[in-house]
C-alpha cells in the first residue's frame, strides 16, 4: 500500500504558491500522510498548526528551520508518490526522484517555456493544473492528454465569508486592489483607470496593498512606484503588506475588489473576495472565469500580446490577454452606481463559491488521482477473501472488516481498473458463490488482471469430498467440506468443483495455460490452480469497412476512418455500392464493389396523423438501406473467408475508439464466441449493426442470399408463426441470428458502447442539438412545421412563443397561417441555437440538419388523405455546385443512365439511377459540363452548363490574407469570361474595390444560385493540379477553368496617411505560420536591421506577432487598415512567403522575399532570395507530406538549411541589385 506523499513545494511564506501548497497538502493529509520538502523561508511559523509543522521534514532554503517536523527516515520498502507544487522551471522539477512524480503547476500564458515543457513531458507521471483552460492549452502545446488532471484551487470558507463590519467613518466608497505591483497584474493601468474614472470631488478611494518582493522594475517599494508614475493623489490609500486577519477584514468591509490582470493561473484574491460577498471586477482571462464568470463584472479583452516583464523569466512564449482599460473605466463607474444590486448578488455568489471550491474537495480529488496513479505505477497483487489471513506483499481484500484487511470490496465488483493487477491469490473463496455467480467472479478477476497476469486459486476437490463423506458418514467434518461449516453467514458452500468443471469455467472466462494439481489444505484434498490471462488482441483478423461516400464530407470521414484502422495495423476490406476516389481505393487492402444497390422502395414511409390533415410526409419516405448494408456485409464475408479467421464489420462513420473496441471484443472471440457485439437498445431484441465482430466461416454459413428487396423482405416468411418481424436492419439481423442459434453469440449491453467512445468527444453539455425540420403547405393556406429530435436525450424547443420539451425520437407539429415566419430556439445543456425560418425561401442544408438536401414548402392535396398526387413524369434537377450533379425525383420505377461530359469527354457515368436518387461528379473544379440522361437508350433530358446572366458563388475557403489576395482577381476574370453575376465570399471583404462583384460573408446564401466553386488548398484530387505543385494564383485559375496570369487585386483606398515615421523607412515582418517558413539564419534579421539603419532608413515591424528585434519601430498587431497605411508608404518591404508579402505586392510596394521552403515559382515576381544548392523547395514537392500541426516541421531533418543558408550578405546584395534603396 501507499505509505505517504512527499510534497516538494514552498509551504511557508506569503506567496500564492505557499498559500496554495499549505491549504492543499493540509487537506490531502487527511487522506494519506504528507511529508513536505520545503523551499520557501519565512521569519515566523506562528501561523502554522502543529499538524502543519509536523509535515515539514526538510528545508532546502539556506536559513533555518532546516527541519521542523517529526524525525523522518525513508525506508527502502516505502511506497511513495512525489508531488512538485512549484512555479514553472523551478529546479525541483529537475531533481531525481524515487517513485512516481506528479507536477502541480499554475501557469498564466498559453504556452510553457519550451525547455521546461519538453522536460516535464518526459519526466512527469501526472501533471495537475487548476483549470480546464490550462489543461486545454497544455494539451494544445503537446502534453499527453491522458496524463493531465484538473485539481482546482479553492477558498477557505471558514475564514473568508461575508461579515458585517462598521462602515468607514468617512462614508466614502472603497475600491480594493490586492496583489503585487507588476506588469502581469496591470497594477499601473488599474490605478490609472481609477483616477481617470472618478473626479477628485467624488467620495471614492482606492485602497492598495501591492508590495512586490520579486520586482523587475528596479524599484523597491510601492511608494517609489507611486511617485514614479505620478500617482500623487490622496484617494490612493497605500496600506502596505497587511496581516491575514486584517486582509480578511478589508475584503469583508470594502465595497469592490478590482482585479484586471493580463493573465492569471487562478487569482486567489479574486476568489477570496467573492467568498467574502463583495462585488468584484476582473479581466476576461479564461482561467479565472472558471469560478468568476457569473460572479464578477468582466472587463473585455482588447487584444492578445506576448508576455513580458516576468520575474526570472527572460522570454516567455504564448500569449496574454490585453484588457480594454477604457472598458475598465466603464466597469468601475458601473459598480459604483449600481452597488446595492451588485452587493445583493455578491452575497448569493459567496455561498455558491464557498460550497463548490473548498480545500476539502481539492484534497479529495487529489487523493482520487493519487490512487489512480498508484495502482497504475506499482505492481499489484491481490489476496481476495483474505479473512484473518494476511499475505505479505499482497493487498488483502475481503467484503467484511478484519484486522488484516487493506481493502473492503465485493468480489463481484472489485474497485480496481481493468488490466491493473499482476496477480490474484484466492484460497477457499470460489466455492462460497452460487453456480450463476462463479462465472461472474472469474470474469471480474479476469477483467482486473493485466495481460499475462496470474491467477492462483485453491478450492476443495468435490470428488474427494464426496468420496470421503461416503466413507465416513458418521463423522460431521466430511459433510462440512461439501457444504461449509455454516458457523457464520459467510461460511456456506454453494458450488463444488471437479477438475473438468474448473477447466471449463476457466476456459470460458478466457484464461490460458491452466495447470490444475491437487494439494492438502484445510484438512482436505484441494485443487491448486495456476492460470494466466491472455488478452492480446486477436490476430488473423480484418476490418470489413462499409461505406457509401456520396458527398465530399463522407469521403473525408472515410479517409479518417481508414487512417485510424491503419494506426492499429489491421488490414482493410472496403465494401461499397459506390466507388470512392482513387486515393482511397489505393490506400486499402481490398475493395469489394457491388453496383447492385438493394434498396427498399416503400417499406419505411413515416405516417403523420394530424387533426384535419392526415398525410404522409414525403421527405421522410426514403428508400431504406438495410438490405444494402446486409449485402455489403455478405459480399465482404464471402470475399475474406478464405483469407482471415476473424472480421470486424464497421460502418465508416461510427464514432468509436477502434483501439478500445478491439480490446473489448478480443477476449470474447478468444473464448470461442462466434459473434461479439452490442444490443441495439435496452430491450434485448436487436443488435447494433454498425459494429460487431465474428468468426468469418461461422457467420458465412448463416448468412442468407439477398439480391433484391424481396429477398430481404422474405425473411418474414421463414420465421415461426407469431414471431415479430421488422424491416429495420438492427431487428432483422438479430432475428436472423436468433433463427440460426444465439448460443455462441456475446452481446454487451447497449450502454457499454459508451466505454469505447473517444475520450475527446465534446462534453454533452456542449453538444449541438440534432433537431430536424420539415415545412409543408396545405391547399387552404396553412403551414405545417414538423420538428423532429433525432437524439436520445430531451431538448428544449420553442417555436415563436410556444415552449416544449422534445423527448428523444419525438416529433411535434405546429400549424400556422401562410407566410408566417418562425423563430425556433433549441437548447441542450449549455448549448443554445436559434433558427429563423422564412416559409417563402428554400434553405440549404448548411443552415439546418434535414432528411433531404433541401427543405421546401410542399403542396398538399387535401382531397387525398393518404398520399400525394402522383406526378405524371419524373423530374430532372441538374445543379453545378462544386462539380456537376443530377437528381431525379418521381414515383416511377424507371432506371436511368446519366452521363457527365466535359466537352466531348465523359467524366462520370451512372448507369442505374432510379427516381429519388442523385449522382454527382467527384471532380470539383470547372468543366464545360453537359449532362445527358437516357432511358432504354433514348435521351430523355439534356442540360448544357451556361452561367451567363445567372448567379454564381465563388467561395474562398480560407482565412489566409495571402490566399485571398491571390485568388480574388480570378473571380473577376470568371465574370468577364461568362458574363454572369458573381458573388464572392471571403473573410477579407473590406479590402476589395470591385463594382462588378458582389462580396458576401462566408455562409451567407445567394439567391437562385446556379453554380458554386469552393476554392481552397486541399490535398487529394479536388482540383486540376495539386495546390502545392503550382503557383498560388493557379489554385484559383484551375478551379475556375481560367488561364494563369499574374493579376493583382483591386484594393479599396484606405484614407489617411501613416504617421509612423517622418524619415524614410522599410517595413518588415519576420513571422509566418511554420518554422520552416521563417528565415532561420542566426541573428539574420538583426544584422539586416543594423545595415538598413546605417543606410539612413528606419525599420518598422508590421507583423501581428510582437517583434523582439532591437532598433526597430514596433507597429505590431494593428488593424489591417493601419498596416496598409504604414506599408504603402514604405520604400520597400522585406518578408517571408506570407500574407503581408502578398499585401505589399498588391499595394505596388517593392518586395524582398526570403523563402527557402517554397520555390520562386510559387509566389509572384519580386526580389527573391532562394538557395537551390541546398535542401530546399519541400513545400512544392507533393511527395512530401506537410505536417501543418507540427511547428518544427522539416521533412528531411536538415534543420531548415533551406533558409538558414540564405545569408544577410546575400539579402543586402540583392537589395542593392534591385536598386530599391
Amino acid at each position: 500500500m501507499l505509505d505517504y506523499i512527499l510534497g516538494h513545494t514552498s509551504f511557508i511564506g506569503q506567496t500564492g504558491y505557499a498559500s496554495h501548497a499549505r491549504n492543499f497538502f493540509t487537506s490531502l493529509n487527511n487522506y494519506i500522510p504528507v511529508r513536505i520538502r520545503n523551499f520557501a523561508h519565512h521569519h515566523s511559523l506562528d501561523n502554522l498548526t502543529q499538524a502543519q509543522k509536523d509535515m515539514i521534514i526538510y528545508q532546502t532554503w539556506s536559513e533555518p528551520p532546516y527541519q521542523v517536523g517529526k524525525p523522518f527516515e525513508r525506508k527502502p520498502t516505502d511506497d511513495v508518490i512525489n508531488i512538485i507544487l512549484m512555479e514553472s522551471n523551478h529546479y525541483y522539477y529537475y531533481d531525481k526522484y524515487v517513485g512516481p512524480v506528479i507536477g502541480y503547476n499554475v501557469w498564466e500564458s498559453t504556452r510553457q517555456p519550451e525547455g521546461f515543457f519538453n522536460h516535464i513531458v518526459k519526466t512527469l507521471d501526472q501533471f495537475w493544473v487548476p483549470t480546464e483552460w490550462q489543461k486545454r492549452v497544455t494539451i494544445e502545446q503537446g502534453f499527453p492528454a491522458d496524463k493531465i488532471r484538473v485539481v482546482p484551487e479553492a477558498v477557505d470558507g471558514s475564514k473568508f465569508f461575508p461579515k458585517e463590519h462598521p462602515p468607514y467613518p468617512d462614508g466614502r466608497f472603497k475600491f480594493l486592489l490586492f496583489g503585487r505591483w507588476d506588469y502581469r497584474k496591470a497594477t499601473t493601468e488599474i490605478i490609472g483607470a481609477f483616477l481617470k474614472t472618478f473626479h477628485p470631488d467624488e467620495p471614492v478611494d482606492l485602497i492598495i496593498s501591492v508590495d512586490n518582493p520579486f520586482p523587475v522594475d528596479n524599484m523597491h517599494s510601492t511608494e517609489e512606484r507611486l511617485a514614479y508614475y505620478g500617482f500623487n493623489d490622496k484617494r490612493i490609500k497605500n496600506i502596505g503588506f497587511v496581516s491575514d486577519e486584517n486582509y480578511i477584514k478589508y475584503l469583508q468591509r470594502g465595497h469592490c475588489l478590482v482585479s484586471c490582470s493580463r493573465a492569471e493561473g487562478w487569482n486567489i484574491p479574486l476568489c477570496e473576495a467573492i467568498a467574502c460577498g463583495i462585488p468584484t471586477i476582473s479581466s476576461s482571462h479564461e482561467a479565472q472565469l472558471e469560478f468568476a464568470r457569473d460572479a464578477s463584472v468582466i472587463v473585455r479583452t482588447k487584444e492578445y500580446r506576448k508576455p513580458e516583464k516576468i520575474f526570472m523569466q527572460d522570454d516567455t512564449p504564448g500569449l496574454w490577454d490585453e484588457p480594454d482599460f477604457d472598458d475598465l473605466c466603464d466597469k468601475l463607474r458601473y459598480v459604483y452606481e449600481n452597488y446595492s444590486t451588485l452587493k445583493e448578488k455578491a452575497l448569493v455568489d459567496s455561498e455558491i463559491i464557498r460550497k463548490k471550491f473548498t480545500w476539502e474537495n481539492a484534497g479529495k480529488l487529489g487523493w482520487q488521482y493519487i490512487q489512480e496513479l498508484y495502482w497504475n505505477y506499482y505492481g499489484k497483487k491481490l489476496n481476495i477473501g483474505c479473512g484473518n489471513h494476511k499475505k505479505i506483499g499482497y493487498i488483502n481484500v475481503d467484503n467484511v472488516y478484519t484486522s488484516v484487511i487493506d481493502h473492503i470490496a465485493s468480489t463481484l465488483d472489485l474497485p480496481y481498473k481493468s488490466n491493473s493487477i499482476d496477480e490474484i491469490y484466492s484460497s477457499h473463496v470460489l466455492e462460497h458463490f452460487g453456480k450463476y455467480e462463479v462465472p461472474k467472479v472469474l470474469s471480474e478477476w479476469y477483467r482486473v488482471l493485466k495481460d499475462d497476469g496470474v491467477l492462483d486459486l485453491e478450492v476443495p476437490n468435490l470428488e474427494w469430498c464426496v468420496k470421503n463423506w461416503l466413507e465416513h458418514q458418521e463423522e460431521e467434518f466430511p459433510l462440512d467440506t461439501i457444504y461449509g461449516n455454516q458457523a457464520r453467514s459467510g461460511e456456506f458452500h454453494k458450488t463444488g468443483f471437479t477438475k473438468n468443471t474448473l477447466l471449463k469455467l476457466l476456459n470460458q472466462a478466457g484464461f490460458i495455460d491452466i495447470d490444475i494439481n491437487t494439494t492438502w489444505s484445510h484438512e482436505q484434498e484441494c485443487f491448486l490452480v495456476k492460470a494466466r490471462k491472455d488478452e492480446k488482441p486477436v490476430s488473423d483478423d480484418v476490418f470489413i469497412l462499409d461505406c457509401y461516400p456520396n458527398t465530399p464530407e463522407r469521403v473525408e470521414i472515410l479517409r479518417r476512418r481508414i487512417s485510424e484502422i491503419k494506426e492499429i495495423n489491421k488490414p482493410i476490406c472496403l465494401v461499397t455500392h459506390l466507388l470512392p476516389p482513387s486515393d482511397i481505393i489505393e490506400s486499402v487492402d481490398y475493395v469489394v464493389y457491388d453496383s447492385n444497390n438493394v434498396l427498399g422502395d416503400y417499406a419505411l414511409s413515416l405516417w403523420i396523423v394530424i387533426p384535419k390533415y392526415i398525410k404522409i410526409v414525403s421527405s421522410y419516405e426514403r428508400p431504406y438501406h438495410g438490405a444494402t448494408v446486409y449485402t455489403n456485409l455478405k459480399n465482404g464475408v464471402d470475399f475474406v473467408k478464405s483469407k482471415y479467421k476473424y472480421a470486424h464489420f464497421i460502418e465508416y462513420d461510427i464514432e468509436i475508439d477502434l483501439k478500445k473496441y478491439i480490446e473489448k471484443i478480443s477476449p470474447e472471440l478468444k473464448r470461442d464466441r462466434k459473434l461479439v457485439g452490442f444490443y441495439y437498445r435496452d430491450i434485448q431484441d436487436s443488435i447494433t449493426t454498425n459494429m460487431f465482430s465474428f468468426d468469418i466461416n461461422w457467420l458465412s454459413e448463416r448468412l442468407i442470399p439477398v439480391n433484391t428487396w424481396s429477398d430481404y423482405e422474405r425473411l418474414k416468411d421463414i420465421i415461426p408463426s407469431g414471431a415479430r418481424f421488422d424491416y429495420i436492419f438492427e431487428f432483422w439481423f438479430y432475428l436472423l441470428l436468433q433463427l440460426k442459434g444465439l448460443e455462441k453469440v456475446k452481446l454487451f449491453d447497449h450502454k457499454d458502447k459508451e466505454t469505447i467512445r473517444f475520450n475527446n468527444v465534446v462534453d454533452q453539455g456542449k453538444l449541438e442539438p440534432k433537431v430536424r425540420f420539415l415545412l409543408s403547405e396545405t391547399n387552404d393556406n396553412k403551414l405545417i412545421l414538423f420538428v423532429y429530435n433525432e437524439e436520445h436525450v430531451s431538448h428544449n424547443i420553442s417555436v415563436n412563443d410556444d415552449k416544449y420539451i422534445l423527448d428523444g425520437g419525438e416529433l411535434k407539429y405546429f400549424i400556422y397561417n401562410k407566410n408566417e415566419s418562425f423563430t425556433i430556439k433549441c437548447s441542450y445543456g449549455d448549448y443554445k441555437k436559434i433558427f429563423e425560418i422564412d416559409p417563402n425561401k428554400t434553405y440549404d442544408k448548411t443552415l439546418f440538419r434535414f432528411y433531404d438536401d433541401r427543405i421546401k414548402c410542399i403542396k398538399w392535396n387535401n382531397s387525398d388523405n393518404y398520399g400525394f398526387i402522383e406526378e405524371e413524369q419524373d423530374t430532372f434537377i441538374p445543379t453545378y455546385f462544386n462539380g456537376a450533379k443530377m437528381e431525379i425525383l418521381g414515383k416511377s420505377n424507371k432506371t436511368y443512365q446519366v452521363f457527365f461530359k466535359d466537352g466531348d469527354i465523359v467524366i462520370h457515368r451512372e448507369l442505374n439511377l432510379k427516381p429519388n436518387h442523385w449522382t454527382a461528379t467527384s471532380r470539383k473544379y470547372y468543366g464545360d459540363w453537359t449532362i445527358v440522361v437516357e432511358h432504354d437508350g433514348n435521351e430523355v433530358f439534356k442540360d448544357v452548363f451556361n452561367p451567363r446572366d445567372k448567379n454564381v458563388l465563388i467561395y474562398m475557403d480560407t482565412q489566409s490574407l495571402g490566399d485571398t489576395l491571390a485568388w480574388v482577381p480570378f473571380a473577376e476574370e470568371y465574370r468577364k469570361k461568362h458574363e454572369c453575376n458573381v458573388y464572392v465570399a471571403t473573410h477579407w471583404n473590406k479590402l476589395f474595390d470591385y463594382d462588378t462583384l458582389h462580396f458576401i460573408r462566408p455562409g451567407e446564401s445567394v439567391p437562385n444560385c446556379y453554380a458554386i466553386y469552393e476554392i481552397g488548398c486541399r490535398d487529394g484530387n479536388s482540383n486540376k493540379n495539386h495546390w502545392r505543385s503550382v503557383n498560388l494564383q493557379q489554385v484559383a485559375s484551375d478551379y475556375l477553368g481560367l488561364p494563369l496570369k499574374q493579376i493583382k487585386p483591386k484594393l479599396r483606398n484606405i484614407e489617411g496617411s501613416s504617421t509612423i515615421s517622418k524619415k524614410p523607412y522599410v517595413a518588415i515582418s519576420e513571422f509566418s505560420t511554420l518554422q520552416c517558413k521563417h528565415w532561420n539564419y542566426p541573428n539574420g534579421w538583426q544584422i539586416l536591421v543594423e545595415y538598413l539603419k546605417d543606410m539612413g532608413l528606419e525599420v518598422v515591424s508590421i507583423s501581428k506577432e510582437p517583434t523582439t528585434l532591437k532598433n526597430v519601430i514596433k507597429h505590431n498587431n494593428k488593424p489591417i487598415e493601419d498596416t496598409i497605411r504604414c506599408l504603402r508608404e514604405a520604400k520597400f518591404f522585406i518578408g517571408l512567403s506570407s500574407g503581408l508579402s502578398w499585401l505589399a505586392w498588391a499595394l505596388n510596394v517593392p518586395v524582398v522575399m526570403i523563402s527557402g521552403v517554397t520555390k520562386p515559382m510559387h509566389e509572384f515576381d519580386c526580389i527573391r532570395l532562394y538557395n537551390e544548392n541546398v535542401c530546399s523547395g519541400c513545400w512544392n514537392d507533393i511527395d512530401v507530406k506537410v505536417d501543418l500541426g507540427n511547428w518544427m516541421f522539416c521533412p528531411h531533418q536538415k534543420n531548415f538549411e533551406c533558409s538558414r543558408s540564405i545569408t544577410p550578405e546575400s539579402v543586402i546584395s540583392n537589395i542593392n541589385k534591385g536598386r530599391i534603396l
